[in-house]
């Protein structure tokens, strides 16, 4: 029940479903959809936020009608749905991609961690994401393309490559596999932590390295080294 009231105060304030007694029935139509706590906003791909939110605006089916004069069975209706604004369907997709985010790393999703100004950045990554070029291709080990030069580049190479998870592929080859029990605290109004400029550093700092979309990148890594390295003598 606690989670439920959580969630609903938040759909109605910093999504901005409204504080009257209208905001309240989206939000409620919101959670009768599934997503009824943040934890839950994690299950929600910018596609499922998209079919919620035209499912509540559109939901079909017969009500009785709210002004029946009283006498009689009331007659029915179709069902009218909700309102829910174009701005805070954007903003309930920046929420939800910021819990599937956290779930990665470890960060547990709740009104401040999915505070309005850290919906911004969360819109901003995933746009970056969406918008992101993969086409570029690293050199193959050979005489003018030495091993050393390879293992230079190669970290830089992979904080441009975005793996399924959504995260830069340089995840995967970071010193550190095992990441801190307990995260650092946010940095102020952002969503990632200190020393890190980004979320995308901070993803690729602590995302985890288990699971099959981890496994997934993991391999991708390797075929991008077999493709590197060639018959060279240091594919072993």
């Amino acid at each position: 029940m606690a989670a439920i009231t959580a969630i609903r105060t938040y759909l109605r304030e910093v999504i901005g479903l409204g504080a009257d007694d209208n905001g309240t029935n989206r939000a409620n139509a919101i959670i009768d959809e599934g997503l009824d706590s943040f934890d839950a906003s994690q299950n929600f791909p910018k596609a499922d936020i998209k079919v919620l939110c035209s499912s509540v605006r559109k939901p079909g089916g017969m009500i009785d009608d709210p002004n029946h004069g009283g006498v009689g069975d009331p007659r029915q209706i179709p069902n009218p749905g909700s309102r829910i604004p174009a701005l805070c369907e954007t903003k309930l997709i920046a929420a939800a991609y910021g819990a599937q985010l956290y779930e990665q790393i470890g960060r547990q999703p709740d009104a401040l961690s999915l505070s309005a100004t850290r919906l911004v950045a969360f819109r901003t990554h995933l746009e970056t994401v969406e918008s992101h070029d993969d086409l570029k291709s690293f050199p193959q080990i050979g005489k003018t393309f030495g091993i050393m030069k390879m293992l230079e580049q190669f970290p830089t190479f992979l904080e441009e490559k975005i793996g399924v998870t959504g995260i830069a592929l340089a995840y995967v080859i970071r010193e550190n596999a095992v990441r801190p029990g307990v995260l650092p605290a946010q940095d102020r109004n952002v969503p990632w932590s200190q020393p890190h400029l980004s979320m995308s550093e901070e993803l690729i700092t602590y995302a985890s390295h288990e699971g099959p979309r981890y496994q997934t990148d993991n391999a991708t890594v390797y075929r991008i080294l077999q493709e590197i390295l060639g018959d060279s003598i240091h594919m072993s």
